[in-house]
C-alpha cells in the first residue's frame, strides 16, 4: 500500500523470533483463500492485543501488482470494514495510489482501492480490538499468475522512526480459481523509435506508428478496440478495431492527433470460449 509499503521493509514476519516483545499482538484469519472474480470474496480479520500501554497502529493491505511493468493498481479490493472492540479509528487512508512503474497514471487496472481503505485505529492499554473486511478481485484475473499475494501491514507507533517498522502478518496467498481474462501485450512497431533519455518509443509529429499486440491466451479471430488517450492535454479517441490471426496477433496503423505523450488502450468486449470481457494498457509513445 501506498503508506505502509514504505513500511513494511523493516517488519518481521509475524512467527519470526524478535529481539523484544511486540507491544501489539495479532492474530489474522481468513474465511477463504479461494477467490473468484465477480464473487463475494474472503472475510479477512485481524484480532490486536495490547499490554499495559496504550497502542496507534495503521491498518491495511499490501496489494498484489498485475505483472504488466506499466500497470499499476491492484488485482485486489477491499470494502465493509467494521471494527469491534475497545480501539477506535482515528483516521483513514488509501493502502494503494500512484505506485506504477512507466508513469502513466491513466493505465490501471483493478486499484488503487479507494481512500478509507487503510484506517489509523488508537487501542487502549490491556485491550482487545478486532477489524474485519472483504477481499474480492477488481478485475478479471489473467492466465498466470494464480496466485495474488497479500499482506497485512501493522506497523507499531513509536518515538524513534526507526522503531515504527516492526510487525507484519502474512504473506497471505489468495489462489484464483474460474474464468480468466485476456493479457493483451502491446508494442510499438514502425514509425517509432527509441530515443536517450526518453520514457516511451518516440513518434515524429504528423507521422504514422504501427501498433501490434498479442493475446494470452492466443484467441483467434477476436475482434478488438484499440483507443488512446493523452496523458498530458486529456485528449483521447478510438484508434479503430482489430481481428486477431490465428496465432492471437494484430497490428494497426495509427497516426497520433497531437504531440505529447499517450497511452494505449485495448479492450476484448465480447469474448467466447468461456474467457471474461478484459483490457490492458500497457504502451505509451511520446510524440514529438
Amino acid at each position: 500500500m501506498r503508506r505502509i509499503a514504505a513500511l513494511i521493509g523493516g517488519m518481521l514476519l509475524l512467527g519470526v523470533p524478535a529481539a523484544t516483545a511486540a507491544p501489539v499482538a495479532f492474530t489474522y484469519t481468513a474465511s477463504t483463500h479461494v477467490l473468484r472474480y465477480g464473487g463475494a470474496g474472503a472475510t479477512v480479520s485481524v484480532a490486536m492485543r495490547t499490554g499495559a500501554a496504550p497502542e496507534t497502529v495503521s491498518l491495511g493491505l499490501e496489494p498484489s501488482s498485475w505483472q504488466d511493468r506499466d500497470m499499476f493498481g491492484s488485482p485486489l479490493a477491499t470494502s465493509d470494514q467494521r471494527v469491534t472492540g475497545a480501539g477506535r479509528i482515528t483516521s483513514m487512508f488509501a493502502s494503494s495510489c500512484c505506485d506504477f512503474a512507466a508513469g502513466v497514471s491513466i493505465c490501471q487496472r483493478g486499484g488503487p482501492p479507494d481512500v478509507g481503505d487503510g484506517i489509523d485505529l488508537a487501542l487502549p492499554a490491556n485491550s482487545t480490538t478486532r477489524v474485519s473486511y472483504r477481499v474480492r478481485l477488481a478485475a478479471p484475473p489473467w492466465p498466470a499468475p494464480i496466485f495474488l499475494g497479500v499482506v497485512v501491514g501493522v506497523p507499531a507507533q513509536a518515538p524513534n522512526p526507526t522503531e515504527i517498522d516492526r510487525y507484519q502478518l502474512g504473506p497471505q496467498r489468495f489462489m484464483v480459481r474460474g474464468p480468466t481474462g485476456v493479457h493483451i501485450k502491446l508494442t510499438a512497431g514502425a514509425g517509432a523509435r527509441r530515443e536517450p533519455g526518453s520514457m516511451y518509443p518516440v513518434v515524429a509529429p504528423r507521422r504514422s506508428v504501427v501498433i501490434a499486440g498479442t493475446t494470452n491466451p492466443r484467441v483467434a479471430g477476436a475482434r478488438l478496440q484499440l483507443g488512446y488517450a493523452s496523458t498530458t492535454n486529456g485528449q483521447h479517441g478510438a484508434i479503430g478495431t482489430v481481428t486477431t490471426d490465428s496465432r492471437g496477433a494484430f497490428r494497426i496503423s495509427w497516426r497520433p492527433p497531437a504531440t505529447g505523450t499517450f497511452t494505449i488502450t485495448s479492450a476484448y468486449r465480447h469474448p467466447a470460449r468461456g474467457l471474461l470481457a478484459d483490457g490492458n494498457c500497457d504502451l505509451a509513445l511520446t510524440v514529438g
